[in-house]
């Protein structure tokens, strides 16, 4: 896999984590929503740790964000 394939996995990862905060927002209660709204969280969390470790320029992946403030 090349590193444009990679980037827009990433893309669509983030896409649905935003997706997965209105959901939560909007079921404050539900705890399916709430864990799905984390869950991407702890997939993007992984994805940037390793991404750092290998020294990866984050913004070309848009994970140069506080993963905890934008998405938990």
């Amino acid at each position: 896999m090349n590193d444009l394939a990679f980037q827009y996995i990433v893309e669509r990862i983030i896409k649905n984590a935003e997706e997965s905060i209105k959901d939560a927002r909007n079921n404050p209660k539900d705890e399916y929503f709430i864990g799905h709204k984390v869950a991407h969280y702890e997939i993007l969390d992984i994805i940037k740790t390793e991404l750092e470790v290998r020294d990866e320029n984050l913004e070309e992946y848009g994970l140069n964000i506080d993963l905890e403030k934008n998405f938990l």
